[in-house]
């Protein structure tokens, strides 16, 4: 039976999806696909709908699903940094996608761009969802939530260098989420190559 508090997040995340158009699917199955890619959720703003799977332990579908609505957030709200992620009418996670089927090819500086402006999503994505737990009392361990999100944000410099998704999401992996730091970064610039070694390691 789901908690108090996330029936409470739930009508929140259902008024906010209709007021902005935006499809809610919650689908009975442990992963939703996200062109060919299985992943636990996504806000798709052209198709403007947020989806996400909810066989599995609700500390983990309700966190999945505050952090979509968070993207949702950056959408509506038009932030500087959801703008960044803007490339001649490209959005940098496609260019990805398509990069990694190898159905474009990409100069470095290029890769280096889609991959920064990516991860800076991300990382502004993740620190909303982790004010939004707090917000809503959320039964979801803060440390332990923000752990898995510093090994998600790295991991793109693991696919930017082997050019292929995780096998594993990371923070799914205990011996990785174990290790990493319980502050999100200020500085995306350089990571420490122990960290990226772990992720490839028990990731991809």
């Amino acid at each position: 039976m789901l908690s108090k508090q996330s029936k409470i997040f739930l009508e929140h995340l259902k008024k906010e999806c209709k007021k902005n158009g935006v499809k809610l699917t919650m689908s009975n199955s442990t992963s939703v696909d996200a062109n060919g890619v299985k992943i636990c959720g996504y806000f798709d703003p052209v198709e403007r709908e947020l989806a996400i799977a909810i066989n599995q332990p609700e500390a983990n579908w309700i966190s999945t699903a505050v952090h979509e609505s968070c993207h949702m957030d950056q959408w509506k709200e038009n932030t500087t940094i959801w703008k960044a992620c803007q490339f001649n009418n490209f959005d940098a996670s496609e260019m990805l996608d398509m990069w990694l089927a190898k159905r474009v090819e990409l100069t470095s500086k290029q890769r280096r761009a889609y991959i920064r402006s990516t991860m800076e999503l991300e990382l502004d994505c993740e620190i909303r969802t982790v004010a939004k737990i707090r917000k809503f009392d959320l039964r979801v361990d803060e440390e332990e939530y923000t752990k898995g999100a510093i090994a998600y944000i790295w991991s793109y410099k693991v696919v930017e260098n082997t050019r292929r998704w995780w096998t594993i999401v990371p923070y799914k992996v205990k011996e990785i989420v174990s290790r990493m730091p319980n502050k999100f970064p200020t500085n995306l610039s350089t990571v420490n190559k122990k960290y990226l070694d772990l992720i490839k390691k028990y990731s991809f």
